[in-house]
């Protein structure tokens, strides 16, 4: 006489697994990934912001490295603000290019400013300065 509750022949062996130890499965797989998705998104956004900073840091070191090699005498003629040419900033970026003498006549001090912005609506921007000394003194 057979038991009512053995599904299998005596002797035999059960494969594959059953609902429970499936969802059960699913269950501690969903707990483990959930908090490592979280981790990858923060860690998306992260390089974004860095990618950006890294971007606008080389846009701003190239500007005032442009302002370096003019004549100091041409910088002085100069307004002392103008925005940067759209044409050369990747799209969704912009800046200014400011300068002023603190030392008339001997040092000039030069600043880019380059602004971008982030998930859309929220600006950011980075601000380089450097100091230029006229060669030929005061």
């Amino acid at each position: 006489m057979h038991s009512p509750i053995a599904m299998t022949a005596p002797g035999s062996r059960r494969f594959g697994l059953s609902l429970v130890e499936m969802l059960l499965a699913f269950a501690v797989m969903a707990l483990t990934l959930i908090p490592l998705a979280g981790t990858f998104a923060s860690g998306s956004m992260a390089t974004r912001q860095i990618v950006d900073s890294t971007i606008a840091m080389g846009l701003a070191a190239e500007q005032l490295e442009l302002m370096r090699v003019r004549p100091y005498g041409e910088l002085a003629t100069l307004p002392t603000s103008r925005p940067i040419d759209g044409a050369i900033l990747p799209r969704g970026y912009s800046g200014t290019l400011s300068w002023r003498e603190p030392a008339p006549g001997s040092l000039m001090e030069a600043r880019a400013r380059i602004s971008w912005t982030v998930a859309g609506d929220r600006m950011r921007s980075l601000e380089l300065s450097t100091l230029i000394l006229n060669p030929r003194g005061p």
